[in-house]
């Protein structure tokens, strides 16, 4: 388990099967402008037709809203559906009972009202289906960052880091941030680079391991501490689903005893009765003046008198 996990973050549909059917470990972000949502059914079928996804990959999709649009956000809903279907691949990134997307802020006024629009009925039609939200972590780019490699908690730090000597600056942030559970990005690099960064990574935090190992200790005592959490709510939310299932089930369970009582009394006080001892109540009610006589004999004559 690394401290943090790396990202491929790009904006080829193609690299995606690629990925996956190479047995990559990371998360794979692919960044879609509104524009490209038609696309979406090949990505599904990319990722579907591969058979062995590594348990410790994840797909995620980031909207790039950054700039003004010839698609607006009422068109851009007519894709919805798309993503809904995207969700349920095996390897769709989710937390709890919600789907997680990313995006780069949009920065063009008409773009923000696009996204804004789009945002809105995105997280609706997933509510719609079960979703308890939708989860849209910003990935905060600037224009040096569009290639390379950017480390971020998704929160408030977005640090770039140098790719020529990428050992010494995750090193160092590691050391004077202590950055947990956040990702590196690799932004828009081939997928043959992404996998040289992974190594990195991977080596930079062993070594860093061995010569902080108090330090290094607490951070993954914290990161698993995260992770533990995390399934406990899961299992919260769970739980408390089921209960309000179970409450549900018993009210009308009860409400259905309430009937099935009034019927067994009906049966065990009246219907057992003789037929004898019935009639002899009809002609009781005749004399009392609580039934016409003609009822008796007459089924289409009026019972009982006002």
């Amino acid at each position: 388990m690394m401290l943090n996990r790396v990202s491929y973050l790009t904006d080829d549909f193609t690299s995606s099967k690629v990925f996956f059917e190479a047995g990559g470990k990371g998360d794979f972000v692919l960044v879609m402008t509104s524009e490209r949502f038609r696309l979406v059914k090949e990505v599904i079928l990319g990722i579907h037709a591969v058979k062995n996804i590594n348990s410790e990959a994840s797909f995620a999709i980031c909207f790039d809203f950054s700039n003004a649009s010839t698609l607006t956000g009422e068109e851009a809903i007519l894709h919805i559906e798309n993503f809904i279907q995207l969700s349920f691949l095996p390897a769709c990134q989710t937390a709890l009972n919600a789907v997680i997307f990313y995006f780069i802020p949009p920065v063009v006024h008409s773009a923000v009202e696009a996204w804004v629009h789009f945002r809105n009925a995105l997280n609706g039609s997933f509510i719609k289906q079960g979703f308890t939200e939708v989860i849209f972590k910003p990935i905060h780019l600037l224009q040096q960052q569009q290639q390379g490699v950017l480390l971020t908690d998704f929160n408030s730090i977005h640090l770039p880091l140098s790719e020529e000597d990428l050992h010494e600056t995750y090193y160092q942030a590691l050391l004077q941030k202590g950055i947990i559970g956040g990702s590196l990005l690799v932004l828009h690099k081939p997928l043959e680079t992404f996998k040289v960064i992974e190594a990195i990574a991977c080596k930079t935090e062993i070594e860093f391991g061995k010569a902080e190992e108090v330090t290094y200790t607490l951070m993954m005592q914290n990161l698993t501490l995260q992770k533990k959490v995390k399934k406990l709510e899961e299992l919260y939310v769970a739980s408390t689903k089921e209960l309000n299932n179970q409450k549900e089930y018993l009210t009308i369970y009860h409400s259905k005893s309430e009937s099935l009582g009034i019927n067994e009394f009906y049966f065990h006080e009246y219907e057992v009765l003789p037929l004898w001892y019935k009639r002899l109540g009809h002609i009781i009610k005749v004399m009392t003046g609580r039934r016409t006589f003609q009822s008796l004999y007459d089924k289409n004559a009026k019972k009982y008198l006002n």
